[in-house]
């Protein structure tokens, strides 16, 4: 007859090497129904149910509050998974992608991103997976991608106050990389004649004798373009994500600094 034996308040202290990689310091047993069934407290903070004996010897436990995604998000606790049979799920693509920006090293090299940050509630890939389930939609032959510039024009957070989900052709018209040690505005070109060339992509505007009129030129085209762009998408785009993206879409505004 096997013996039981109550394994409550047995402790594991991991290295600091495995403490950093896995954010998980301390796990300790608090209760003990069987080999199969124990809870286990991580850091004193975090309760974990369910446990193995076996996982909790071989230090197989993850903390699911570690911030390890680019050291700001945590994959937390519930029904979102980052991965399927080995293929990421689109929310946590999209979530990675954030954190990515939001990064101190991604902003050294990406100076557009400078000062981004993302909500409390957003670093939890959980939080942020159910908003995206609640607000993602399909267009046939589209990719779907996340902005966090139409609703807040130059808006440094990604919140679910401050984004919203459009086809990836409307975030690419307001994909502006910034100006950054720049003295012409986005469109405009010197001309060995001392005019200045409109241009909207590779699309030719006209020539005009001043920076200022140039720029008026190519913001007028440019606002033109994002109306004519978004109109497209009606009966496309569920509501009320068309109406809301169309309104903001009508009130933005190109500036010569973009």
């Amino acid at each position: 007859m096997a013996v039981y034996k109550d394994r409550t308040g047995e402790v594991i202290i991991n290295s600091e090497e495995d403490a950093k990689k896995k954010g998980l310091r301390k796990m300790e047993i608090v209760a003990y129904r069987n080999s199969d069934d124990m809870d286990v407290l991580i850091n004193d903070e975090y309760l974990k149910k369910g446990v193995q004996y076996a996982r909790f010897i071989k230090r197989e436990i993850k903390n699911p509050y570690h911030r390890s995604v680019y050291g700001a998000g945590c994959i937390g606790e519930g029904k979102y998974k980052a991965s399927d049979r080995g293929i990421h799920a689109p929310h946590y693509n999209t979530w990675r992608a954030i954190m990515r920006y939001c990064s101190e090293a991604y902003q050294e090299k990406h100076p557009h991103y400078k000062g981004c940050t993302a909500s409390d509630e957003w670093y939890n890939y959980q939080t942020f997976a159910a908003w995206y389930d609640l607000n993602c939609y399909e267009i046939r032959g589209e990719t779907i991608s996340i902005n966090k510039d139409i609703l807040i024009k130059g808006n440094k957070l990604y919140s679910e106050d401050t984004c919203i989900l459009v086809p990836r052709k409307i975030n690419g018209l307001l994909g502006y990389k910034g100006r950054i040690g720049k003295e012409l505005p986005k469109g405009v070109s010197l001309q060995h004649s001392g005019k200045f060339l409109v241009q909207l992509g590779n699309k030719y505007i006209s020539t005009l004798s001043t920076k200022e009129k140039a720029f008026h030129a190519f913001k007028n085209a440019k606002e033109d373009q994002i109306k004519e762009a978004i109109d497209l998408y009606q009966g496309k785009i569920p509501e009320p994500h068309y109406t809301k993206i169309r309104k903001a879409l009508f009130a933005y505004e190109v500036c010569i600094d973009d």
